[in-house]
């Protein structure tokens, strides 16, 4: 049984965290419904990559491209987008330790810079208390 165990709470952990880097939505994405978060200034858009080729988000006033779709993973926000570099796979969002903008990475190390706390229609960042809102 704790062999069981241990391979359980690994195997969770895995899928919480994207380890599989599967290009596909999860089983739990795949039951969500997308929705739309907005900072103060306006709808979280692309808005090109920033220096390791991630994409970065900014409110539409002041971002380069379109309005991102997001969904809740465990305690991390993903989306998926056609205007990334990596347009196949899953990203989470972060906020970028040297700069501090917001950013996604398919190869998140789902360290506590990609964890959010979710509260009503609003997510707030564990570490930097930015708070995002469903649009």
């Amino acid at each position: 049984l704790g062999v069981w165990t241990s391979f359980l709470q690994l195997s969770l952990a895995v899928w919480f965290c994207g380890g599989s880097k599967h290009p596909l939505p999860s089983l739990a994405s795949a039951l969500a419904m997308p929705f739309q978060l907005k900072r103060d200034e306006g709808v979280l858009c692309f808005d090109g990559t920033d220096g390791d080729n991630d994409p970065k988000l900014n409110p539409q006033s002041c971002a380069s491209g379109s309005p991102v779709s997001f969904e809740r993973e465990g305690p991390y926000l993903v989306c998926w987008s056609q205007q990334f570099p990596r347009n196949g796979r899953k990203h989470f969002v972060g906020i970028a330790e040297g700069g501090g903008h917001l950013f996604c990475a398919w190869d998140a190390n789902c360290r506590d810079k990609y964890k959010w706390h979710e509260n009503d229609d609003s997510f707030t960042h564990y570490q930097t208390g930015l708070k995002l809102t469903k649009q």
